[in-house]
């Protein structure tokens, strides 16, 4: 027997070496469509018992039954931090309330860092906190060497 390498042994070196980097590939691929499916959900926040909630960046919080703080353009404020208790709470923006669809506000937390964000309306205010999604990985490839 040689210690020359077959092409059958060869043939089947590429197969595996193939189906390995196909499998990697797979495998981030639904990582990546998991994400995105987690992306479309929503979080509600109640009005009437003011209760706080939490999203992911990347969802929407809404809020119905909100009493608009603006009632010229219907607009509440949208602050950094709890309003209610943090002295530090830093006003982001305004956000408009949908006065046709129950006093439904909207918040998009694409650009919102993680931590906790006061909705500010007229008599009360509502609390939320983002948290952000992270995944790293890291990858070791070895090289098999022929025995000898």
């Amino acid at each position: 027997m040689t210690n020359e390498t077959s092409y059958r042994e060869k043939g089947r070196a590429l197969f595996l070496a193939a189906l390995m980097v196909m499998s990697v590939v797979a495998m981030s691929a639904a990582f990546a469509g998991a994400a995105a499916a987690n992306h479309s959900e929503e979080t509600t926040i109640t009005a009437t018992d003011g209760s706080g909630d939490r999203a992911y960046q990347g969802q929407n919080v809404t809020a119905e039954g909100v009493s608009p703080l603006n009632t010229d353009n219907n607009t509440v404020d949208l602050y950094s931090g709890d309003y209610d208790s943090d002295d530090d709470a830093e006003w982001i923006r305004e956000v408009d309330v949908d006065t046709d669809n129950n006093n439904k506000v909207t918040i998009e937390t694409d650009n919102l860092e993680s931590g906790t964000y006061s909705i500010v309306q007229d008599g009360a205010t509502l609390t939320f906190s983002v948290r952000v999604q992270d995944l790293s990985a890291d990858f070791e490839w070895c090289r098999h060497e022929p025995r000898g």
